[in-house]
């Protein structure tokens, strides 16, 4: 048996926080894109966020990851940027 299909699948919850109501997100499946864009995995209608504005995914060790992609209003955990 492969040691990789003993490993867990990662999820999480993210709180996406726009200029709607606030929400709660959970993903399990990664990369996951998230944008503007109607084929982003996750789509936010919101003019504030870029096409492709960012994205999750799994390093090598096994840890959850947002990377911005380039995104005009950047992208933030907290009031922290992602850099």
């Amino acid at each position: 048996m492969d040691s990789d299909e003993n490993k867990a699948q990662p999820s999480c919850r993210i709180l996406i926080q726009s200029a709607d109501t606030p929400q709660m997100v959970r993903i399990d499946t990664f990369p996951c894109s998230i944008g503007r864009l109607p084929d982003c995995d996750i789509t936010i209608a919101d003019p504030t966020v870029s096409g492709q504005h960012a994205t999750l995914l799994v390093n090598a060790d096994g840890k959850l990851v947002i990377q911005d992609e380039n995104s005009t209003n950047g992208t933030y955990r907290g009031e922290q940027p992602i850099t």
